[in-house]
């Protein structure tokens, strides 16, 4: 889609470049992570790389769009690798490497000034939709208009009655 090329690294692609790719789940599958649609949302640039001793920090720009939906330990998939953030600032968050990630993603080859198709938690994207709509505390509408169950009506509990088939 036009979309995607024009808000992700996509056109920078050539044939043979390496890309992760992951197996969607199916429907049944026990989910035991973070939710990654594989839809991108932009794109940020890696502004440093820290080597621990066995891991490596790697700190991304971070838009004033997309700040508001990345919070440190929630996830954020960098180039479609699913990740937990572990640090964020107003315009900065970070994730911290393994080195079986370095290994067999493309994140291990990235180096400072790359850019990274970024994809925010869908959780925290619903809720900031779901916000756009809310009322204010001091007006909103209650969420049930149910009597409360003190005052409720009685329940029927008489006998079903048959209800004539037309035959």
């Amino acid at each position: 889609m036009a979309e995607t090329i024009t808000m992700s690294t996509l056109k920078t692609l050539f044939a043979g470049s390496r890309v992760n790719l992951e197996r969607a789940a199916q429907v049944g599958d026990r989910l035991g992570g973070h939710i990654v649609q594989g839809h991108i949302d932009g794109t940020s640039q890696l502004l440093s790389i820290t080597d621990g001793s066995a891991w490596r920090v790697l700190r991304f720009t971070l838009d004033p769009q997309h700040a508001p939906l990345v919070a440190g330990k929630g996830s954020i998939a960098v180039d479609g690798v699913s990740l937990t953030v572990s640090a964020v600032g107003a315009d900065w968050f970070e994730v911290s490497l393994i080195p079986e990630t370095l290994a067999v993603t493309t994140l291990g080859l990235t180096t400072i000034g790359d850019r990274v198709n970024i994809e925010t938690d869908i959780l925290a994207r619903h809720v900031a939709r779901l916000a756009e709509f809310a009322a204010p505390v001091s007006t909103a509408a209650p969420l049930s208009t149910a009597a409360p169950l003190s005052t409720a009506a009685p329940v029927n509990t008489a006998a079903p009655t048959a209800v004539p088939t037309g035959k």
